[in-house]
């Protein structure tokens, strides 16, 4: 499936249009394959991970880590800027700090607007916290809407930039940005699904259903 991707690409006229489909292409895929591996929060134990590895939560890892690395990724394919290197740790704690100031952006400013739209609403922290201690499986719930979350504000951050960047450039990037769009309306629908789906199950422990 990938060889045909890739080279219908080579029907294509500009190299500009080229690049865009290359870079959505390559997104897809990119989270096709992430996703996958986000369905199983314990992969760290799946691939023999030791080390520093098990010292890091799946919080930090899907929250922190796996956004900052996409953020950056996307960026210099997108774009000409190039952040990384070749230094393996220096990339880590880049893409680390990177996905952090995306993540605080999401829980700052993107979660308190979609309260003020009334689009989500949250349990009280101390039913919250009890119905935790029920079903352990909440925890879990919570950790991927935090994620869906960033991803949703990677989306309109790296959206933003592009639109920043193509001033300087002249550079339209289209198709990235209709792409960033599309990941964007489905990650902030995913979230508000997710926390819908919570409250349902934090009512549902405490005895609070309508």
């Amino acid at each position: 499936m990938v060889f045909v991707m890739h080279s219908f690409l080579k029907r294509l006229t500009t190299d500009r249009l080229r690049l865009d489909v290359r870079i959505a292409i390559d997104f897809l895929l990119y989270m096709y394959f992430s996703m996958k591996m986000i369905s199983d929060l314990n992969c760290s134990k799946v691939i023999g991970m030791d080390g520093l590895w098990e010292k890091i939560s799946s919080y930090n890892i899907f929250n922190n880590l796996f956004p900052g690395a996409l953020f950056i990724y996307l960026l210099e394919r997108m774009t000409n800027i190039v952040l990384s290197g070749d230094d393996l740790i220096k990339n880590v704690v880049l893409y680390y700090f990177v996905g952090l100031v995306i993540g605080r952006i999401g829980s700052i400013v993107l979660e308190p607007f979609l309260k003020l739209s009334r689009l989500i609403k949250f349990a009280p922290y101390k039913d919250y916290v009890s119905a935790c201690g029920v079903d352990g499986k909440i925890e879990t719930l919570q950790e991927i809407a935090n994620m869906y979350r960033t991803i949703f504000s990677m989306s309109i951050i790296l959206l933003a930039t592009l639109c920043v960047v193509g001033r300087f450039t002249g550079e339209t990037y289209g198709l990235s940005k209709i792409t960033l769009a599309v990941f964007a309306i489905l990650f902030v629908v995913s979230y508000i699904k997710q926390i819908r789906y919570i409250i349902y199950r934090v009512n549902a422990v405490n005895n609070k259903l309508p």
